[in-house]
């Protein structure tokens, strides 16, 4: 009985005390809400005006500045929003006048084979040039290095030939295409980031090296 009783007053101690906490919040509540309503009561009635409105309402407070307010927020006509194209007969800028014989100068060559357009641009002799700058630039190098490590490229540097040159330039054409982070990706061997022409051509080192040195003139001739 003594248990039974003293539940049975912890549990109507526990219902009062749930009341005062229930009718305390709802008197916070009610005391919110006044404020708020009074608060919207002396605010201007701008909550649901926009921000241009808003500013335009106070530009017109101002006698002197309606006309920079309409000038802001006037919506832009159909000429200003409307693009004029112009030809060089329009043009007032200096035109440039070409004084020499421009223009293709050997007539076009019916030509579809790949490798055959490519050598009408990089032909022979441009790219006996790239080979001896090249190999003139990494004697130049090593030449100048007192001290070479002993894994560096440099001890395994031979003179680049030009078919080994051509592979290069020919290389740099799918790389343009293929987008990799770096250029040893090209020549990675996991199956999901292989591109297995690089490494079936070239080495990875060698073509580091040859891109490492890649010249089109004598430093030695520069400034003469």
């Amino acid at each position: 009985m003594k248990l039974q009783s003293i539940a049975m007053m912890a549990s109507s101690k526990k219902c009062s005390l749930e009341d005062e906490i229930e009718q305390s919040l709802l008197g916070e509540l009610t005391a919110s809400d006044q404020s708020n309503c009074s608060d919207d009561d002396d605010s201007s009635g701008t909550d649901d005006l926009t921000i241009v409105e808003v500013t335009g309402s106070e530009c017109s407070d101002s006698e002197s500045d309606d006309v920079q307010c309409a000038t802001a927020f006037s919506a832009p006509t159909a000429s200003s929003a409307t693009f004029t194209w112009e030809d060089m007969t329009n043009n007032v800028g200096q035109k440039e006048e070409f004084v020499d014989n421009y223009g293709p100068q050997n007539e076009a060559q019916n030509e579809t084979h790949c490798a055959r357009v490519f050598k009408m641009f990089f032909d022979e002799q441009l790219v006996e040039l790239i080979v001896r700058e090249t190999n003139t630039y990494a004697a130049q190098k090593i030449q100048a290095r007192s001290f070479i490590a002993l894994r560096s490229r440099m001890r395994d540097w031979k003179p680049v030939t030009k078919d080994k040159m051509y592979v290069v330039l020919a290389l740099f054409m799918p790389m343009g295409r293929i987008q990799k982070p770096t250029l040893r990706s090209y020549f990675s061997k996991n199956f999901i980031l292989a591109t297995p022409i690089f490494g079936s051509i070239i080495s990875m080192d060698s073509f580091e090296s040859i891109c490492n040195f890649m010249h089109f003139n004598n430093n030695d001739h520069v400034g003469t």
